[in-house]
């Protein structure tokens, strides 16, 4: 008797509070990131969706001079060969690293990862409130 008397309670004490839980454990939320021009990475992002998508032409109108300026209609025309290698480079990879560094408040780094093999490096800068593209190098 005094065996079962035992063992119930120890049952009711095991049931009644949670010393050990079971369950999964829990995954990272994925960041939503913008892809408008808003944002330096959202510009980036917005420039490999461009050429992921094929759109040449939306990716030569985030693309901008390195002095601060947009390029003109025959200047982003004759960008297309360089973009369309950049397409060729990039294109349907997965982003598996990012890396942001501050050069100024209207420049940024963007260093990403594609396919854990490919890096690249974006810089971003601030144009008339939005956001461009004004230079890109592979780093191996």
């Amino acid at each position: 008797m005094k065996r079962i008397c035992a063992l119930v309670s120890l049952m009711f004490l095991m049931t009644s509070c949670e010393v050990f839980v079971i369950k999964a454990p829990q995954r990272e939320q994925a960041k939503v990131i913008d892809l408008t021009q808003r944002t330096p990475l959202g510009v980036v992002y917005l420039l490999k969706a461009e050429l992921d998508s094929g759109n040449l032409l939306g990716a030569m109108s985030i693309i901008a001079s390195p002095d601060g300026s947009k390029y003109l209609a025959i200047e982003r025309y004759e960008h297309a060969d360089r973009l369309s290698r950049l397409k060729r480079m990039i294109a349907q990879r997965q982003i598996t690293d990012i890396r942001t560094d501050t050069l100024s408040t209207d420049t940024f780094n963007i260093n990403l990862e594609f396919d854990w093999t490919k890096k690249m490096s974006f810089t971003a800068s601030r144009i008339d409130n939005s956001w461009y593209v004004v230079g890109y190098k592979c780093l191996y």
